[in-house]
């Protein structure tokens, strides 16, 4: 196990992680009216700076 951060988009639908140490991450992605999603082992390296895209699909209803 390692360690969960939640964030929250903005209006525009962007987020920022900044701190994040190098590793293996997977990115589940919540909301309401929506699939579910998770993009499974996103891989940050040293001085990198990812963008993960993720377009969710309708669906039924997700509490957040």
């Amino acid at each position: 196990m390692g360690t969960t951060a939640t964030l929250k988009t903005n209006t525009d639908g962007l987020y920022s992680a900044p701190l994040l140490l190098p590793g293996v991450y997977d990115v589940p992605v919540i909301a309401s009216g929506f699939k579910r999603y998770t993009r499974d082992n996103v891989q940050l390296q040293g001085a990198d700076r990812l963008e993960v895209n993720i377009a969710l699909e309708l669906g039924s209803r997700t509490k957040v």
